[in-house]
């Protein structure tokens, strides 16, 4: 089924940047300058949403000229363009947009035609799902696996490179208690945070 893939959603959105006498170039300006300002990491306006394994912005110009023999093409205005997978589906995924990043959100889409903020849920969720096109090719590698295992894996692999950088050369003995001690404290580690890793 287009948008999903496993038990993942992929989202693509394009929402035309507001033109103006100065063929949008104005508020794309503005939109990029509203990107360069997001902390990242952990400090990230999404890293709040615990179901997000990748979301990028980007301001599309225009679409590439191919050469001959196709013909020179233009896009009517320039676009927001933003590319999510997430686990789950889409409006629980945008109502956790709104409850944890309604600024941010704000701060990017108020340059686009027709944004109707992010105080009506409902208006939001619609002018989404008009700017969004099919999604038939996910960038998402774990389509079975929700963000919680992923972060889980990403934190195991960091710790066993850790302990065998450590660890080489050590006695047998001392190498297996060090193992097991670092078994225990991983079952025991609280979950890795979105953005952390």
């Amino acid at each position: 089924m287009p948008n999903n893939f496993g038990q993942a959603y992929a989202l693509t959105v394009l929402s035309p940047v507001i033109a103006g006498h100065t063929r949008g170039s104005v508020n794309a300006t503005l939109i990029r300058a509203a990107l360069n300002r997001v902390l990242h990491g952990a400090e990230s306006p999404l890293a709040g949403i615990t179901t997000l394994h990748f979301a990028r912005f980007l301001v599309l110009n225009d679409v590439r000229i191919e050469g001959a023999p196709a013909r020179e093409d233009h896009l009517r205005s320039k676009y927001l363009v933003f590319v999510a997978d997430f686990d789950g589906e889409l409006t629980p995924f945008l109502d956790t947009l709104l409850a944890e990043a309604a600024p941010f959100v704000t701060s990017l889409w108020q340059h686009c035609e027709a944004f109707p903020g992010t105080q009506d849920r409902a208006a939001f969720l619609a002018y989404i799902q008009r700017c969004q096109i099919t999604s038939t090719f996910p960038f998402g590698a774990y389509a079975d696996t929700p963000l919680s295992g992923v972060l889980r894996a990403l934190h195991t692999q960091r710790r066993l490179i850790e302990f065998l950088k450590t660890a080489q050369g050590s006695p047998p003995e001392v190498l297996q208690r060090a193992f097991q001690g670092m078994v225990t404290e991983l079952r025991n580690a609280p979950l890795p945070a979105p953005g952390t890793i």
